[in-house]
């Protein structure tokens, strides 16, 4: 499996950020936003602990859940946004939870529904996401930063940002990264994005 991220920071309070982390047998894959930097040093603390487990199956993601949303209620502006998400790189298999507004595609067709579910243990068959992915394919992970800097552009439209999708099918990653963040710059009059934006591409490399 290969990995491969980018980010381009945004003018707004909070921001987002993600985390990968390789075991033997599974692949964990973190992407959050939050307004506040205290919520955002709890959920990465959250999820120190997680990967320290090692541990990445249902009972242990709804775990992770149930105490990090217990932790957030203490906190004002506690609004997050967060993808939880793990790859078995034997059975390639993705499960996971996601909360907001974070999309996940592959060959130009959704795998999730953007919500606006709140982290919250009540939400977790709502929030849950599972799929399989083939040798040779991507998936790419979209965040909610991402989606808002799209607002007000033509491909805020589903089926503009599908052709887009579709047009770069072919190319190669490093492409396509330019690709998807030169779409969000192009038109800027500002260094700063107006929120974070942050894109995820995992491809599960074939055997040779």
């Amino acid at each position: 499996v290969s990995i491969y991220s980018k980010f381009a920071a945004g003018e707004s309070s909070g921001g987002e950020f993600f985390d990968t982390v390789c075991f033997d047998k599974d692949v964990l894959i973190l992407m959050a936003s939050s307004k506040s930097y205290v919520a955002s040093s709890a959920i990465l603390g959250h999820f120190e602990d997680l990967r320290n487990s090692k541990t990445f199956d249902e009972q242990s993601f709804e775990k992770f859940i149930t105490s990090l949303s217990y932790e957030l209620k203490k906190f004002q502006n506690n609004e997050v946004q967060l993808t939880l998400i793990t790859l078995d790189i034997h059975s390639m298999q993705v499960s996971g939870y996601n909360f907001g507004g974070a999309t996940i595609w592959k060959k130009a067709c959704a795998l999730n529904v953007p919500n606006e579910l709140e982290l919250n243990p009540t939400f977790v068959e709502k929030a849950k996401i599972d799929f399989k992915i083939s040798r040779g394919e991507q998936i790419l992970i979209r965040s909610a930063g991402y989606a808002r800097n799209l607002e007000s552009t033509e491909l805020e439209r589903n089926e503009k940002w599908v052709e887009f999708l579709k047009s770069i099918e072919n190319k190669s990653v490093y492409e396509k990264m330019s690709e998807l963040f030169f779409k969000l710059k192009k038109d800027l009059t500002k260094d700063f994005l107006k929120t974070d934006a942050s894109v995820i591409i995992i491809e599960a490399v074939s055997y040779t």
